[in-house]
């Protein structure tokens, strides 16, 4: 389709609950392979991915979580105003080619509040652009039947081919894909089952093998075991071939089987619309066209049927739930939408913003009757005016629609305006078209489609002291009945079992039904122990499906590394979200620290005594193998004694050397006076106890001292020589000799 967006971004802020139209805040979405042409400006790219946030400013992530070679996105999107993100350079990896191949190529938006998010390819050329509107969570399902248009072929001298695709994408592990293709395709043929099995954020395209409009694939079948997104693409449309200048892509993302009504309005966008497609979903389906009472019958699931456009606005009814696609045309331009039911949907407020570069703009409106009246635009009345609306024919007057254009002056160019109804809810579809080379047609229909299905979401697991509020909102008037009696809007679950709640409002009825399961968690740590001052261990823990750790020091990862004493706690995160705490405690003990002492020097016959400290009575080993608190030492050599206590070992050494140690003893001093060589001086290596006797040369005694401390200096006598007798009283030696005194 050559449409664009353009800065479109219509923001539903009406009363339906969390899950309004396209505005949610997780979307899945695979993006179709498109081809790049044969002419000088690529027809498949530059592509965008587009957010509007609503009432807040939002933090969007983009991942693909399937494939590690793409790196996410993070983008901010301020209150009330849109953001592009560019990912024309990350083209190979979005992509869903080749064909008939699992590949990683799935793209998980998370937004922190509320957006709209669309896929945009703006081909060069202005000639085969399109917007895919994602649908948030209302896009998944497990059943679909692909509505493509069966009038007009793909341009045929594109490289590579354009062609009809499906793609799917899975947004849980162990998704197994079934599809039933109506025509061939290029891995099998018409009617043969294709089953896939996907992982989360893995992908299928299933391609049509030929060109023709007979060969598109309206009316295939696609079910899966766990919920999927589903993207439908028809490339390079020829719908003039001799009298346009360029063919026109158009797809758009489908909604699941469980989320179609059986009755909708179709608003032509301009005299030139005039198809519309139905296909079925289950057989036996009777198709009526504005009340007719000649009726069509579906034989099959997945007939399609093709609704000629003969009125400003069409009411289709079905016996059972269909599709509606509506080919939009102006000219050469051709765009399309997956039009929600009437029934049960639709909105209170609906935000626009005009392109910058377009044209001319349009809204097509649905409204209950009495709606009519009350319009605003940007809070006035007059700009959607009642008498612009008629009766849908065949609605007996239930339904009202009209198509209001809006120019410049009341919608300039990039300019945001609010529609809005106080009195009843309104679809609203939105129309802008570029003149010039190939020209852009953009056709966006933007509706609570979720107007009143209720979603409880997935089923659930909680971890074991944690609660769940489960939440049915579906706006005023909404009553509620739980399967536990309580008659609110939400639920809060702590306990394991099957939820299910049934809401009704007016005539619409919806229910779902969900299963919390409770998980209690377990982490092991390495258990309390001791460790010596100084030294050092690792704790380990240990959980199932953990995938990641943290203690209660900062450190994260399943071991930690601890010298101190203390209390260590790990917290372990488990897949899924569940946490699981342990603890283990650290003591220290202290090293027994002592000291054998210098190294010594034993002299002659001494002998060493070797005492361990007073408070080692046991847990004592010495070098020579005794365990006593004490040796003797004779011998030279190193001696050590080690003490263990409660694990802790420590251990000192001390070296023993052996020597005569002779005692130097002077034969002359100079008593003097000059503080040199003034008194006798027994020098040895030890402190010994010395008796010295000392005597004149006729043999008389001058001087004796039973504890000599070397400070005899001849008092009282004269020059000459002396004798001396010198006993070591420790070693019991005795030295005599002679000393001669001078300078007296």
């Amino acid at each position: 389709m050559n449409k664009r967006l353009l800065c479109l971004w219509v923001m539903l802020l009406g009363w339906a609950g969390p899950a309004r139209a396209q505005s949610d805040t997780t979307f899945w979405f695979v993006a179709p392979e498109v081809t790049s042409g044969s002419l000088p400006s690529a027809l498949d790219r530059p592509v965008l991915l587009r957010f509007s946030s609503l009432g807040q400013a939002s933090t969007v992530r983009v991942s693909e979580p399937a494939n590690a070679a793409f790196v996410p996105y993070t983008v901010a999107v301020p209150a009330n105003q849109s953001v592009s993100l560019n990912l024309t350079s990350q083209l190979a990896l979005l992509e869903n080619q080749p064909a008939g191949q699992t590949l990683n190529r799935g793209l998980l938006i998370r937004a922190s509040q509320p957006i709209t998010a669309e896929y945009e390819v703006n081909s060069q050329c202005r000639c085969n652009d399109e917007v895919f509107v994602l649908r948030g969570r209302a896009a998944l399902g497990t059943e679909f039947y692909a509505p493509f248009q069966d009038v007009w072929d793909n341009g045929p001298q594109y490289t590579p081919p354009a062609r009809s695709s499906i793609d799917v994408v899975a947004t849980e592990n162990n998704t197994q894909v079934t599809f039933v293709p109506t025509q061939p395709t290029t891995v099998g043929s018409a009617r043969a089952p294709i089953t896939v099995l996907l992982q989360r954020g893995q992908t299928y395209s299933l391609v049509a093998a030929g060109i023709t409009a007979a060969a598109h694939l309206g009316g295939t079948h696609i079910t899966s075991t766990r919920p999927v997104a589903v993207t439908v693409k028809d490339d390079a449309v020829a719908v003039l071939r001799n009298s346009c200048d360029g063919d026109d892509l158009v797809g758009d993302q489908l909604l699941p089987v469980s989320r179609l009504g059986d009755e909708y309005v179709i608003v032509k966008s301009s005299p030139e619309d005039v198809l519309a497609v139905v296909v079925s979903t289950q057989p036996g389906t009777l198709v009526s066209v504005n009340g007719s009472s000649a009726v069509v019958g579906l034989l099959s699931a997945g007939q399609t049927y093709d609704v000629p456009l003969l009125t400003p606005s069409t009411l289709l009814q079905a016996s059972a739930p269909v599709y509606v696609l509506h080919l939009a045309r102006a000219g050469c331009d051709l765009a399309e939408a997956v039009l929600p039911p009437v029934d049960c949907t639709g909105s209170r407020q609906v935000n626009i913003t005009r392109g910058a570069d377009v044209d001319s703009l349009a809204l097509t409106l649905v409204v209950p009757a009495g709606g009519e009246s009350s319009f605003r635009f940007n809070g006035r009345a007059g700009v959607i005016p009642a008498a612009a609306f008629s009766a849908v024919p065949g609605s007996n007057g239930r339904w009202l629609a009209a198509r209001v254009p809006l120019t410049l002056a009341q919608l300039p160019a990039g300019a945001t305006a609010t529609v809005s109804n106080a009195i009843d809810v309104f679809q609203l579809g939105v129309l802008q078209r570029r003149t010039g080379f190939a020209g852009s047609y953009t056709y966006a229909h933007f509706t609570d489609l979720t107007g009143f299905a209720v979603d409880l979401g997935p089923d659930r697991q909680l971890c074991a002291g944690q609660s769940l509020t489960l939440r049915a909102a579906s706006g005023p008037g909404a009553a509620y009945q739980w399967s536990t009696g309580t008659t609110d809007s939400t639920l809060a679950v702590t306990q394991p079992g099957t939820y299910w709640v049934r809401v009704q409002r007016g005539a619409c009825t919806a229910t779902d039904t969900v299963r919390v399961s409770v998980r209690t968690p377990t982490v092991q740590v390495t258990p309390p122990l001791s460790l010596c001052a100084g030294s050092s261990a690792v704790l380990q823990a240990q959980a199932p499906d953990a995938v990641a750790y943290r203690w209660n020091t900062g450190a994260t990862g399943p071991a930690l590394t601890v010298s101190q004493a203390g209390t260590y706690t790990v917290t372990a995160t488990l897949a899924g979200g569940c946490t699981a705490q342990a603890s283990t405690s650290v003591t220290l003990n202290a090293l027994p620290r002592f000291s054998l002492g210098p190294d010594t020097l034993l002299c002659a016959e001494e002998r060493l005594t070797l005492t361990a400290p007073q408070q080692a009575s046991s847990g004592l080993l010495w070098s020579t193998g005794s365990q006593q608190p004490a040796i003797e030492v004779e011998q030279p050599g190193l001696y050590w004694l080690q003490l263990t206590r409660a694990g802790c070992v420590f251990r000192d050494s001390i070296v023993v050397r052996r020597e005569e140690c002779q005692p130097l003893i002077p034969n002359v001093i100079t008593p003097n006076g000059d503080a040199a060589n003034q008194a006798f001086v027994i020098r040895s290596a030890r402190a010994y106890q010395w008796r010295l006797r000392v005597f004149n040369r006729w043999g008389r005694q001058v001087f004796e001292s039973a504890d000599y401390r070397n400070d005899w200096s001849a008092q009282g006598q004269g020059n000459g020589l002396f004798y001396y007798l010198a006993e070591n009283m420790t070693l019991g030696r005795r030295y005599k000799g002679w000393v001669e005194v001078l300078g007296k």
